[in-house]
């Protein structure tokens, strides 16, 4: 009886410990959840996004070329300067070349002598095959051709003497006078010019649209151009150019817009406002206080089962609460942190508490 009453009380203490350990088990786990920080969160949310995209461009002739020589000379006339205009085809300058001239008479008398000498040599041939061989007249006819083809070359260089306009425009640069040697342009591209022409019969407009919103911009997109050094003058257009590649310095992409100059107001250089209606689409956005980092090195906190975890994201166009995020892993069932951010760091445990915006 006293061995049974000693073994009940054994079980009585174990029992009684066992309940304890229990109790301070629970009270350690409670602890321990009440410790973690508590995080406010949201899932993104797809937004539509329409606004007005303003930048600065610079506007450029439709075309410029540095004018140079085909043939090498003296200057012995000009006849354009600064501010004239010219056409397609219009004689700029003219040069002499006196060893290119000599050449040219040169073929010329020979390319006479060998035509008179053929023809004489055919016609016998024509009249009296006994008196010439097939073969004096081929030999004939091939110094005869050949003779043609060094006088025909002579006397396009001569013609390249004559230095043309290659389209029609302003002259607004010369660089040589009256007597000036030129070298041949052919030749060696580092010689001196004659004039600069610029066509600004239509004037591109160029701006340079951040890496962000390419993607965005759409040829054929309208615009509205502002140009505040002629009276805020508006000019309505549309996108003509993408160069669909962005520079690796400056992470822009040029675009062109086509504007009409036909009374000439618009000069090369002048700075123009561009605005630009942004194509609505759809896209994930978070809050705007839910974005950590730095400049192009954006990135969220997401909770999943209760750990922080970091996710790297790009960032597009924004209003007044929420900003488009792009990250393709990103899913409208994430939890993102909001509040709370200062307390966290990636995996650690928290507790979460869904934000009002969540039930806007």
């Amino acid at each position: 009886m006293i061995k049974e009453l000693f073994v009940f009380g054994l079980m009585v203490i174990f029992m009684c410990s066992c309940s304890s350990d229990q109790s301070k088990n629970i009270e350690i786990n409670r602890e321990s959840e009440l410790n973690k920080p508590l995080v406010e969160v949201v899932n993104p949310v797809k937004r539509n996004y329409s606004s007005q995209l303003e930048i600065t461009g610079t506007m450029e002739a439709n075309q410029t070329v540095l004018l140079h020589a085909m043939e090498s000379g003296f200057v012995i006339s000009i006849t354009k300067d600064i501010g004239d205009f010219v056409s397609k085809g219009t004689i700029i300058s003219s040069l002499e070349n006196p060893n290119l001239t000599q050449s040219f008479e040169t073929s010329k008398a020979n390319f006479n002598f060998k035509k008179s000498l053929y023809d004489r040599i055919k016609n016998i041939y024509d009249e009296t095959p006994d008196l010439t061989t097939v073969e004096d007249l081929e030999e004939a006819k091939a110094e005869y051709e050949s003779a043609k083809a060094v006088y025909d070359a002579n006397d396009m260089r001569l013609q390249y003497l004559n230095v043309k306009a290659p389209f029609s425009g302003y002259v607004t640069k010369r660089f040589v006078d009256k007597g000036s040697l030129v070298q041949s342009g052919l030749v060696n591209t580092k010689v001196q010019a004659i004039v600069e022409i610029q066509d600004i019969s239509v004037i591109r407009l160029v701006v340079d649209y951040p890496e962000s919103d390419i993607e965005l911009i759409e040829k054929g997109n309208d615009v509205k151009v502002i140009v505040p050094e002629l009276s805020n003058l508006e000019i309505n257009g549309k996108i003509n150019r993408l160069s669909n590649a962005l520079n690796p310095k400056t992470k822009t992409m040029r675009v062109e817009i086509d504007l009409s100059n036909r009374n000439n107001r618009l000069k090369p250089g002048m700075y123009a406002k561009v605005s630009l209606t942004l194509k609505e689409h759809g896209s994930l956005s978070v809050p705007i206080m839910a974005i950590s980092g730095k400049k192009d090195k954006n990135h969220i906190y997401i909770v999943k089962d209760q750990v922080v975890q970091k996710m790297d994201v790009s960032l597009g166009i924004e209003d007044k609460e929420y900003i488009e995020v792009i990250n393709r892993s990103l899913k409208h069932t994430d939890q993102v942190v909001i509040k709370g951010k200062e307390m966290i760091s990636v995996g650690l445990k928290v507790n979460v508490k869904n934000s009002l915006k969540d039930q806007d």
